[in-house]
């Protein structure tokens, strides 16, 4: 027979299901049920997802984001920008740009012929 029952070093696909039978809500991840050899090979090959609810408070993916973005933080003694100075886009616009930003990151510096945000 040519197959193995020997455990692949190969990340499963995303649309595996995680090798637990665990279906109460303990926050199990699906990077929890990987192999270290595969989580490393995931991490070193997309950028992390954060799956959040702005509907419930004590949801833990706003945890798992705050302590990513925490750990990715460069330490500094002073702010770039003086705390004093106020930018002059509102909020919906701040979003708008940084958003813009991200998908220009995403594309690979490539321009898009059009970009559209849409808020339910």
């Amino acid at each position: 027979s040519a197959s193995s029952s020997s455990p692949s070093s190969s990340p499963p696909s995303p649309n595996q299901q995680p090798n637990n039978n665990n279906n109460n809500n303990n926050h199990t991840t699906y990077a929890e049920s990987l192999t270290p050899t595969q989580l490393r090979t995931l991490e070193a090959s997309y950028p992390p997802v954060f799956y959040t609810s702005a509907l419930d408070p004590t949801d833990p993916g706003v945890t798992d984001l705050l302590t990513h973005l925490l750990s990715r933080a460069t330490p500094a003694l002073e702010f770039a920008i003086p705390p004093t100075d106020i930018s002059p886009l509102s909020i919906p616009e701040r979003v708008e740009s940084i958003l813009r930003e991200k998908i220009y990151r995403c594309l690979h510096r490539e321009v898009p012929h059009a970009v559209r945000q849409v808020n339910r």
